[in-house]
């Protein structure tokens, strides 16, 4: 009777120790269900970010280059003004 009861604790014990471990992998699971998910969103933040900072760097470089054309151009309208004066 006292080694049934001992062995019915033991048991009880077990039971109680799996269920632990259970709800701890389960708690486990889900940290790393947000944690996945949160690194996503940032992983695809820096992407939009990334992007969009070269779209900018894009079209800062178009217009730089359309202003050096310009400058290009007006240099090409004074020197031919000039040559014009000359003759």
């Amino acid at each position: 009777m006292v080694e049934k009861n001992h062995l019915d604790m033991i048991a009880e014990e077990l039971r109680r120790q799996d269920q632990e471990e259970l709800r701890k992998k389960h708690e486990n699971y889900l940290k790393k269900k947000r944690n996945q998910k949160v690194l996503h969103e940032q992983h695809e933040a820096m992407k939009k970010k990334y992007i969009k900072q070269m779209y900018e760097e894009q079209i800062e470089g178009e217009v730089i280059k359309r202003h050096a054309q310009e400058a290009i151009e007006k240099e090409n309208e004074k020197e031919a003004k000039r040559r014009a004066k000359r003759i």
